[in-house]
């Protein structure tokens, strides 16, 4: 019993020294020893930028209860349509008179000069309805060239103006008739008595 156990033993203590001579590092006696790490040193700290603090609000006062809108509605499509041209009209070279009325009957309320340019509004007959300096005003078709009038509607024209009452033309007063001159007789020849002379 005496030698088993020593077998036992002698085969513990052996695993154990072989153990212990792998793990201790050689001594410089042939086997290489791994180097133990040297440390590393840290990185230089790089501070951050300071922080500027912002200047205070004012007092500045608040929205008495205003609610927050709630949600936008999304616009619906639209189908896209032309945008119709302004009727309009251009003054000829000679320019054109403005007037209360379609007719030169109307008054005369102002000039449109050479090239100028007026909405077209209404028609009526050979005039054109246009809005001058936000007036309704009236001028003659055939000295100006008038675009995008085709739609243009006809409308009412003011009344006619009435003429001015006549002023009392003086009648002519009654010149003295002149009293006829007499008649006076033409020379006549007296009648000659007859003679008895042969």
């Amino acid at each position: 019993m005496f030698g088993e156990c020593t077998k036992e033993r002698v085969g513990l203590l052996m695993l154990t020294v072989s153990v212990v001579l792998l793990v201790t590092p050689s001594c410089g006696k042939g086997v290489p020893s791994t180097p133990w790490p040297t440390s590393t040193p840290y990185p230089t700290y790089t501070p951050y930028p300071t922080f500027t603090p912002l200047p205070e609000p004012t007092n500045t006062p608040r929205s008495t209860n205003t609610p927050l809108p709630t949600g936008t509605p999304e616009p619906a499509l639209v189908p896209a349509t032309a945008t119709p041209a302004t009727p309009h009209i251009i003054a000829g070279v000679d320019g054109v008179n403005l007037r209360t009325g379609p007719g030169t009957n109307y008054t005369r309320v102002g000039y449109l000069d050479p090239g100028a340019e007026a909405q077209v509004t209404g028609r009526y007959g050979g005039w054109w309805q246009i809005l001058y300096d936000g007036t309704q005003c009236w001028v003659y078709g055939e000295i100006v060239n008038a675009f995008n009038a085709e739609g243009v509607p006809e409308v009412e024209p003011p009344p006619s103006p009435t003429p001015p009452p006549p002023t009392a033309t003086p009648l002519p007063t009654e010149l003295p008739t002149a009293t006829p001159a007499p008649v006076l007789p033409t020379d006549t020849p007296a009648p000659v008595p007859p003679t008895d002379t042969p």
